[in-house]
């Protein structure tokens, strides 16, 4: 009877996470998984609450690393650096979670994240924020991922945000993806896809010539 949120996947797609509104209906968002059995009536089968540490704290728009190694969500916990902060937790073998890290400065600001999703390659940090160099609203930001650590955070620019929310971005392919927006202004988000135009990869050949 209350409000489901944002789901995410396991890599083999068998074992689905989401959120679902406290039964206090205080506003708060908890995490559940379960598993995918076709032979049940229902499906999705063994719901269970994942309790993340979080110390009752909502938890928002989780999402599953490509290599199911890692869940990342946005969680407005104690010890952030304000609002909603990206938190990274193990998931291990044995079915247990990880404590919790914070993201940390070039990813968290004293505003709102949200929405992150990993690259297929686990090369880069996609999500939403409402802070860093930012053109209204949530704007969709980029950072790369060297040795564990998160670079700082690149806006993807006007042809992708607006000054209104964009939420939700995630590429299905190297060059496709999708956005969650209110760029209608109508208070209401839409889905949009949109399409990566990549720069020429070629190596050209400059001649270098000095001024004297």
């Amino acid at each position: 009877k209350n409000n489901e949120g944002s789901i995410t996947f396991s890599p083999d797609e068998k074992t689905i996470y989401y959120t679902q509104e406290s039964v206090k209906k205080d506003g708060k968002l908890e995490l559940y998984k379960a598993t995918l059995d076709l032979k049940s009536k229902e499906n999705w089968t063994n719901i269970t609450k994942i309790d993340l540490k979080t110390n009752g704290h909502s938890i928002e728009t989780p999402s599953i690393s490509p290599d199911g190694k890692k869940i990342f969500f946005a969680t407005n916990m104690p010890g952030g650096l304000g609002g909603f902060d990206l938190y990274e937790a193990a998931i291990n073998k044995d079915g247990t979670y990880g404590t919790p890290i914070n993201l940390g400065p070039s990813i968290n600001t004293t505003e709102d994240e949200k929405s992150p999703t990993i690259s297929e390659d686990n090369k880069h940090l996609y999500f939403s924020s409402k802070g860093h160099l930012n053109i209204g609203g949530y704007d969709v930001f980029k950072s790369s991922i060297v040795n564990n650590k998160y670079l700082p955070a690149l806006n993807l620019g006007v042809t992708l945000n607006s000054r209104r929310d964009d939420l939700a971005f995630v590429l299905v392919s190297e060059d496709k993806g999708y956005l969650s927006t209110d760029k209608s202004q109508s208070g209401n988000f839409d889905i949009l896809k949109f399409e990566v135009k990549h720069f020429d990869k070629s190596n050209p050949n400059f001649t270098i010539i000095e001024a004297l």
